[in-house]
């Protein structure tokens, strides 16, 4: 859907940037030479996620091998994320990734993936967003650390906003909400499915199932951020 508030909201922000230097995203700090959207001061004080152990929390246990989250979801961390999310800056999420890499625990083990799958959205929700934010996230992955990407997977269910469920609800809206390849992509490769927020964690273990049923020896998930609570 066509937003006329949106659009003139960036455009507003393209022409000041003609005219004004261009300012730290979170400080209003004038950014040096280099340096995009956010200071390094700035990166480095984001609340990283508490959990160091990379290991999935109750929600997700028997779902999935790996849970690494950057980032305690918080008001700086929105804030990036929505440059991205609903202002169509791409270039966002290899910043995004690139500060992840950094903040995650066990990189080690993101680096033994075969193959990444971002969480795919309906088709009515990309016609009015423009873009899935998660497969831009995927792609900066990828291209850190050389790993393919998967896209053919599709969403069924235009799911409500997940903020209006319960915990018991947002998992079964979310049964069946996925068709994955028929052909054997997954079949035999540990697979990381890639978003940017996780708050039950419904999203994520409806698609380990579906990806075990295809075959993936294993499947873990990168998020680039959590509430510190959302998945206990």
């Amino acid at each position: 859907m066509y937003s006329p508030l949106n659009t003139a909201s960036t455009l507003l922000r393209d022409i000041s940037a003609l005219f004004l230097p261009d300012l730290c995203l979170l400080c209003n700090r004038p950014l040096e030479a280099g340096e995009t959207y956010v200071c390094p001061r700035c990166w480095a004080s984001l609340t990283v996620f508490p959990d160091r152990t990379a290991r999935p929390y109750r929600a997700l246990r028997g779902e999935l091998e790996w849970l690494w989250i950057g980032w305690a979801y918080e008001a700086r961390v929105r804030r990036i994320i929505h440059l991205l999310k609903y202002d169509r800056r791409p270039e966002v999420a290899d910043l995004l990734v690139r500060e992840w890499l950094r903040a995650i625990p066990h990189l080690d083990a993101v680096k033994e993936m075969d193959l990444l799958l971002p969480v795919p959205i309906h088709p009515a929700r990309r016609r009015w967003r423009g873009v899935n934010q998660s497969e831009r996230l995927a792609e900066a992955l990828g291209r850190a650390l050389d790993l393919p990407v998967e896209y053919e997977a599709v969403r069924l269910v235009n799911t409500p906003s997940q903020t209006l469920l319960s915990r018991p609800e947002r998992f079964r809206s979310l049964e069946g909400a996925f068709r994955l390849p028929s052909a054997p992509v997954f079949r035999g490769k540990r697979v990381a499915v890639v978003d940017d927020l996780a708050t039950s964690g419904a999203t994520l273990a409806e698609l380990a199932r579906r990806l075990r049923e295809a075959g993936a020896a294993g499947v873990s998930a990168a998020v680039m951020t959590s509430p510190e609570t959302g998945l206990s």
